[in-house]
């Protein structure tokens, strides 16, 4: 773990964490949303699409367990949400354990290293910031296990 030069020290080592609860109707909804109607029309159960949708948004459909989508995406809003002005550079997730509807989680991340520059910088020219390494997971509070854990790179200019 390594702090760049000038790099700002509040940076690193900050942490942050959000807890949810997802529903039976999560994934239909975060499916129909991530792949819109040609999505829908080839996954759905229905092939009238426009009846499934409305059924889907009214009722819990699929499986008692939850798609690592949801933990992933959970686990990328609440870095983009520490650091709203951040340009997303890459993710690593890996799925550990499955989540079960209505299982309470808690979605953490820790800033794991700061380097002064970045690849994104190369891509923005004249921009000055810093490239962070970010470790993110997914637990059940229940019993503290790890569902999901990975790490987003992000890019945060220097204002």
């Amino acid at each position: 773990t390594s702090s760049g030069s000038g790099a700002p020290a509040s940076l690193l080592r900050k942490k942050a964490s959000i807890r949810r609860t997802f529903t039976a109707n999560s994934n239909a909804q975060a499916m129909l949303i991530c792949g819109g109607e040609s999505l829908a029309a080839h996954a759905s159960f229905d092939p009238n699409y426009s009846q499934a949708r409305k059924y889907i948004r009214n009722h819990a459909v699929g499986p008692a367990i939850i798609s690592p989508l949801l933990t992933t995406g959970l686990m990328h809003a609440l870095v983009e949400a520490t650091f709203p002005q951040s340009i997303f550079v890459k993710n690593e997730v890996r799925q550990l354990q499955p989540l079960i509807v209505g299982v309470e989680v808690e979605a953490s991340m820790e800033v794991e290293s700061v380097m002064k520059g970045g690849d994104a910088q190369s891509h923005l020219g004249k921009c000055r910031g810093y490239e962070l390494e970010v470790k993110t997971s997914a637990k059940r509070l229940l019993d503290g296990v790890i569902i999901s854990e990975g790490a987003q790179t992000i890019w945060l200019p220097d204002y």
